[in-house]
């Protein structure tokens, strides 16, 4: 239920797009654990998953378990985390919850050859225990 109420609540954010910009406390929680999270899919680490990642979730029609075995698989399949640059953030808050939209570039290597993917994202952070939790994101590549 609360993934669908987040859901419904990005459709409403996403014709409110030209709101206030969060405090700069919030903002700078958010751009860290929107970091934390793309970290730690590129280095395959699952204990930061499990922490990031709430059990219920679904991303791109993929479930925790799936994502968090797709990141190992990428790290045991020579895929190595350079970097990553966030350009055009914009961001929607709303008490505990918070969308993110934003262009991306992921510079990762693999078998020691760059191989970097961009995009676009849209990215939904819920706010739990005092921690920005990431249940939803849509990324849409170049």
């Amino acid at each position: 239920m609360r993934i669908l109420s987040a859901l419904l609540f990005i459709a409403a954010a996403q014709s409110a797009r030209a709101q206030a910009a969060p405090d700069p406390a919030t903002r700078a929680a958010l751009i860290t654990a929107r970091e934390a999270v793309w970290r730690a899919y590129f280095q395959g680490d699952s204990v930061a998953l499990v922490q990031l990642l709430p059990e219920k979730m679904t991303a791109m029609g993929r479930d925790r378990g799936q994502i968090i075995r797709e990141a190992q698989g990428f790290v045991k399949g020579g895929g190595r985390f350079v970097r990553m640059e966030f350009t055009n953030d914009e961001f929607f808050v709303n008490g505990n919850t918070a969308i993110l939209w934003s262009h991306y570039v992921a510079h990762t290597t693999n078998a020691g050859r760059p191989n970097d993917m961009s995009g676009r994202a849209i990215e939904l952070f819920v706010k739990e225990n005092d921690r920005w939790i990431n249940p939803h994101w849509h990324l849409d590549e170049k």
